[in-house]
Protein backbone atom coordinates (compact mmCIF):
# COMPACT_ATOMS: atom_id res chain seq x y z
CA UNK A 1 0.00 0.00 0.00
CA UNK A 2 1.15 3.65 -0.51
CA UNK A 3 -0.43 6.72 -1.63
CA UNK A 4 0.16 10.04 -1.80
CA UNK A 5 -1.87 13.04 0.05
CA UNK A 6 -2.36 16.17 0.83
CA UNK A 7 -2.56 17.03 4.17
CA UNK A 8 -5.88 19.20 4.13
CA UNK A 9 -7.45 16.20 3.18
CA UNK A 10 -6.66 13.69 5.10
CA UNK A 11 -6.75 15.56 8.68
CA UNK A 12 -10.41 16.05 9.05
CA UNK A 13 -11.39 12.70 8.16
CA UNK A 14 -8.52 11.66 10.95
CA UNK A 15 -9.76 13.96 13.87
CA UNK A 16 -13.63 12.41 12.48
CA UNK A 17 -12.53 8.88 12.94
CA UNK A 18 -10.36 9.00 16.12
CA UNK A 19 -13.32 10.23 18.28
CA UNK A 20 -14.63 7.34 17.78
CA UNK A 21 -11.62 5.09 18.88
CA UNK A 22 -12.10 3.46 22.41
CA UNK A 23 -10.14 5.26 25.16
CA UNK A 24 -8.84 1.37 26.76
CA UNK A 25 -9.45 -0.52 23.58
CA UNK A 26 -9.55 -4.27 24.46
CA UNK A 27 -8.23 -5.85 22.01
CA UNK A 28 -5.80 -3.16 21.58
CA UNK A 29 -6.02 -3.42 17.42
CA UNK A 30 -8.90 -1.65 18.27
CA UNK A 31 -7.51 1.46 19.32
CA UNK A 32 -6.63 1.23 15.23
CA UNK A 33 -7.48 2.91 12.19
CA UNK A 34 -8.01 0.56 9.10
CA UNK A 35 -6.61 1.87 6.41
CA UNK A 36 -7.49 0.55 2.91
CA UNK A 37 -6.12 2.05 -0.27
CA UNK A 38 -7.84 1.13 -3.70
CA UNK A 39 -7.76 2.81 -7.12
CA UNK A 40 -11.21 4.34 -5.99
CA UNK A 41 -9.76 6.28 -2.84
CA UNK A 42 -8.87 5.84 1.18
CA UNK A 43 -11.58 4.02 2.66
CA UNK A 44 -10.75 4.59 6.86
CA UNK A 45 -12.11 2.05 9.45
CA UNK A 46 -12.86 2.51 13.14
CA UNK A 47 -14.75 -0.50 14.75
CA UNK A 48 -15.12 -1.13 18.98
CA UNK A 49 -17.50 -3.80 19.87
CA UNK A 50 -20.84 -1.70 19.63
CA UNK A 51 -20.20 -0.49 16.08
CA UNK A 52 -18.07 0.24 12.89
CA UNK A 53 -17.92 3.65 11.38
CA UNK A 54 -16.42 4.22 7.77
CA UNK A 55 -15.21 7.06 5.96
CA UNK A 56 -14.29 7.45 2.33
CA UNK A 57 -11.46 9.79 0.82
CA UNK A 58 -12.32 9.65 -3.11
CA UNK A 59 -9.68 10.68 -5.17
CA UNK A 60 -10.39 12.84 -7.15
CA UNK A 61 -8.61 14.77 -10.59
CA UNK A 62 -7.62 17.57 -8.24
CA UNK A 63 -4.41 15.35 -7.15
CA UNK A 64 -4.56 16.12 -3.63
CA UNK A 65 -5.08 12.26 -3.00
CA UNK A 66 -2.47 9.51 -5.32
CA UNK A 67 -3.34 5.73 -4.85
CA UNK A 68 0.12 4.54 -5.84
CA UNK A 69 -0.46 0.76 -4.86
CA UNK A 70 -3.59 -0.90 -3.22
CA UNK A 71 -3.72 -2.46 0.44
CA UNK A 72 -4.32 -2.22 4.04
CA UNK A 73 -2.72 -1.33 7.19
CA UNK A 74 -3.95 -1.10 10.75
CA UNK A 75 -2.13 1.95 12.45
CA UNK A 76 -2.64 3.12 16.06
CA UNK A 77 -5.38 5.77 15.35
CA UNK A 78 -4.50 8.95 18.00
CA UNK A 79 -0.68 8.67 17.39
CA UNK A 80 -1.34 8.78 14.27
CA UNK A 81 -3.44 11.86 13.88
CA UNK A 82 -0.64 13.65 16.05
CA UNK A 83 1.74 13.03 13.67
CA UNK A 84 0.16 13.32 10.64
CA UNK A 85 -0.78 16.81 12.15
CA UNK A 86 2.99 18.08 12.71
CA UNK A 87 3.93 17.40 9.34
CA UNK A 88 4.21 19.66 6.03
CA UNK A 89 1.75 19.70 3.80
CA UNK A 90 2.00 16.57 1.04
CA UNK A 91 2.33 13.69 2.69
CA UNK A 92 3.57 9.87 1.32
CA UNK A 93 2.38 6.95 3.29
CA UNK A 94 3.74 3.72 2.43
CA UNK A 95 3.48 0.12 3.99
CA UNK A 96 7.82 -1.31 4.15
CA UNK A 97 7.22 -4.89 2.92
CA UNK A 98 10.66 -6.43 5.32
CA UNK A 99 8.66 -5.31 8.54
CA UNK A 100 5.25 -4.70 10.00
CA UNK A 101 6.06 -0.81 9.62
CA UNK A 102 4.26 1.83 7.59
CA UNK A 103 6.56 4.69 6.17
CA UNK A 104 5.56 8.23 6.39
CA UNK A 105 7.23 10.77 4.25
CA UNK A 106 7.12 14.88 4.15
CA UNK A 107 9.64 16.94 2.24
CA UNK A 108 12.71 15.86 4.41
CA UNK A 109 11.01 13.98 7.61
CA UNK A 110 10.80 10.21 7.40
CA UNK A 111 9.16 8.30 10.10
CA UNK A 112 8.48 4.84 10.59
CA UNK A 113 5.42 4.14 12.54
CA UNK A 114 4.68 0.36 13.72
CA UNK A 115 1.38 -1.53 12.56
CA UNK A 116 -1.28 -3.76 13.81
CA UNK A 117 -1.99 -6.96 12.06
CA UNK A 118 -4.72 -5.79 9.26
CA UNK A 119 -5.76 -9.59 9.53
CA UNK A 120 -6.67 -9.47 12.72
CA UNK A 121 -9.08 -6.80 12.60
CA UNK A 122 -12.88 -7.18 12.94
CA UNK A 123 -14.50 -7.38 9.28
CA UNK A 124 -16.88 -5.01 8.17
CA UNK A 125 -20.60 -6.75 7.70
CA UNK A 126 -21.72 -6.45 4.09
CA UNK A 127 -25.33 -4.43 4.18
CA UNK A 128 -27.78 -5.11 1.28
CA UNK A 129 -29.33 -1.75 0.98
CA UNK A 130 -30.35 -2.22 -2.67
CA UNK A 131 -33.63 -3.23 -1.63
CA UNK A 132 -36.61 -0.79 -1.51
CA UNK A 133 -39.06 -0.09 0.89
CA UNK A 134 -42.25 1.36 -0.89
CA UNK A 135 -45.18 3.05 0.97
CA UNK A 136 -48.23 4.70 -0.22
CA UNK A 137 -50.20 6.70 1.59
CA UNK A 138 -53.43 8.66 1.00
CA UNK A 139 -54.51 12.25 2.05
CA UNK A 140 -57.61 12.53 3.92
CA UNK A 141 -57.87 16.01 5.21
CA UNK A 142 -55.82 18.69 3.90
CA UNK A 143 -55.08 22.09 5.70
CA UNK A 144 -55.04 25.50 3.96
Amino acid sequence: MKFTVDKKTIVPALIEMSRSLPMNANPDILSGIKITASPEGLHLVVSNHDFILEKCIPVYPDGKLKIIHSGSVVIPGKYFLELIKKLPEEITIGRLHTHEKLSIQSEEISIALSLFKHEEYPVMPVLNISKKITSTCRITHRHG
